[in-house]
């Protein structure tokens, strides 16, 4: 019982859980329930979460010594051997079932794979290209079901939302992990421009993605539900966030917050579900 928590957790499995709650509104923004479609796209997306997460470990190891000495590779707690079984496994699991859904979506989620490969092994050592890639990957969970269902309408403004979130979120990573990317090479922005300029890039993209929450309320394509959930829920706590990591963070703080920052884009989807 014990070995199947480590797995989970080696998975990120709250990351994974998530990653199952965009797909479900992805569906529900297109109104398409086909039973095969969602729970097929679900676990494309929640594998494929879990394999990007492991393979990044397993690129990972010795920056996460310093960076991340909780996770269980870096413990111990699994094997690299394990670990590497783990990401045949779930990359087997992905690519058969994009299959089983036909030939858009087989080659829409190899694309996102190889992409994945692609950022784990070249674009995460080179600052911002890595940064735009990892947050096109993490956005593009919301197209699936315009992909199956040909209707990308509804789906658009959610994606934008994603990709400015994710960037801004990526950033701050790069601050939180600035030990262990020296360590490991990594030419990340804090690295090479600095951590001051980096602050004021991660204040520039979070006073963008607040502009970008408010222009569906100020243009009327929600209603005020939307309007009231996004300002109270949503931009006031960023806003909040916004303001202490100016003034300067430690590091563990800094990695509550990028955990804390995701629940405030939960509620995004929330007021656009109910507001559209």
């Amino acid at each position: 019982m014990r070995k199947i928590f480590i797995y989970l957790k080696f998975a990120r499995i709250f990351n994974c859980l998530l990653t199952a709650i965009l797909v479900t509104f992805s569906f529900a923004m297109v109104h398409h329930w086909n039973l095969k479609d969602v729970l097929l796209s679900i676990l494309i997306f929640v594998a494929g979460t879990a394999f990007a997460n492991i393979s990044n470990d397993i690129r990972d190891f010795k920056i996460d010594l310093v960076a991340h000495p909780e996770r269980p590779l870096v413990r111990g707690e699994i094997s690299h051997k394990e670990a590497f079984f783990m990401s045949i496994v779930l990359s087997s699991i992905v690519l058969i079932s994009a299959y089983v859904l036909g030939k858009r979506v087989f080659l829409f989620i190899l694309t996102l794979y190889i992409f994945t490969l692609i950022y784990n092994f070249f674009l995460k050592k080179h600052h911002l290209w890595g940064n735009l890639a990892v947050a096109a990957i993490s956005s593009a969970t919301f197209l699936i079901a315009g992909v199956i269902t040909g209707n990308f309408r509804p789906l658009i403004f959610p994606f934008v939302l994603s990709f400015v979130f994710q960037l801004y979120r990526e950033i701050l990573k790069d601050l939180h992990d600035l030990e262990g990317d020296k360590l490991g090479g990594y030419r990340t922005l804090p690295l090479i421009k600095g951590e001051k300029l980096t602050i004021i890039l991660s204040q520039i993209l979070l006073f963008a993605l607040i502009i970008l929450t408010l222009i569906p309320a100020i243009f009327r394509i929600y209603g005020k539900v939307y309007f009231f959930i996004t300002l109270f829920f949503v931009d006031i706590p960023l806003i909040l966030v916004g303001l202490r990591i100016r003034e300067g963070i430690e590091k563990k703080k800094l990695k509550k917050i990028l955990d804390l920052i995701k629940v405030p884009i939960m509620f995004v989807l929330v007021a656009i579900y109910l507001g559209g």
